[in-house]
């Protein structure tokens, strides 16, 4: 069970860093340059899924405020 648990952990991890890795590319060839901002992006996101998922009562309260500051027509 161990085994299979890590060889799927691995796996997403795999897939994660094939994704950051495709997304280099897809800017290099769009500007010819090489960008070290999508790094930065990357943790800013992984902030704020983290800090989502550590807190999620304040997310979910501010989401309520916005869903009802909202007026149908």
């Amino acid at each position: 069970m161990q085994l299979l648990q890590l060889l799927i952990s691995g796996i997403a991890q795999g897939c994660i860093y094939g994704l950051i890795a495709l997304g280099f590319v897809l800017i290099y060839k769009a500007t010819e340059t090489v960008s070290f901002a999508q790094g930065e992006l990357m943790m800013l996101g992984k902030r704020r899924f983290i800090s989502r998922i550590c807190q999620p009562r304040r997310w979910i309260k501010r989401y309520r405020q916005v869903a009802n500051s909202v007026q149908p027509r």
